[in-house]
């Protein structure tokens, strides 16, 4: 049981990690690229943009499997770039598709590249992932694997506890204001003290000032 839980725990930990390095590229991208620094982020609360946690988490969960490593350095490299390739779109596929239904919205859209599909992925970005796998299982996934070793550190353990359980309130959180603008935008009247909650502390206003590269499908 023990055992299970520090499972979870480590993936969970690697979601926040994952997380917070996706919020660091993707301002510094903002800012350097599109010369315009608007703070860009997937929760409400802190430094977080959860497509890149979810693609760590994967990628880890994938790469570290016996089955994917070679002792033939040129294929195992040609798989690295694969897998990347197929799981990164895949990632932000799921979860483009799935914020436009749930909450009306999107955060990205690749409809202006050429090989898109549906705009919610493209042959440019997925290349990228490609590159991410092939550097991941060279460079990343061995330091994982250290930092997995030290693990065991009851004291980091229940630090991480608190960091998962404040990270998992915050996706609470942001969801349910969401779908409650989700609600407003088309005029569905508050029903329950959540509601109504949302609604005083969770405005469209403040959301739109959170959620700077959200667009209303």
């Amino acid at each position: 049981m023990k055992k299970y839980c520090r499972r979870i725990n480590y993936g969970i930990i690697l979601v926040i990690v994952g997380s917070i390095v996706g919020f660091i590229i993707e301002n510094v991208r903002t800012c350097i690229i599109k010369e315009h620094c608007i703070l860009r982020q997937g929760l409400l609360y802190g430094p977080f943009i959860p497509v890149y946690g979810a693609g760590l988490l994967v990628l880890y969960l994938v790469y570290s499997r016996k089955v994917f490593q070679n002792k033939n350095k040129l294929l195992q490299l040609v798989i690295a770039f694969v897998l990347g390739f197929v799981l990164g779109s895949a990632i932000e596929f799921i979860f483009s598709y799935v914020q436009e239904k749930i909450f009306g919205t999107i955060s990205w859209s690749y409809a202006h590249l050429k090989y898109n599909l549906f705009g919610r992925i493209s042959l440019k970005h997925a290349s990228l992932w490609g590159l991410l796998g092939v550097i991941f299982s060279v460079t990343i996934l061995p330091l994982l694997e250290r930092f997995k070793s030290s693990f065991e550190n009851t004291k980091l353990q229940v630090i991480i506890c608190i960091l998962s359980i404040l990270f998992v309130l915050d996706i609470i959180v942001s969801g349910i204001a969401c779908y409650r603008a989700t609600e407003r935008r088309n005029n569905i009247p508050a029903k329950n003290a959540v509601d109504r909650i949302c609604d005083k502390y969770f405005p469209d206003e403040y959301l739109n000032k959170i959620y700077t590269n959200a667009r209303v499908k």
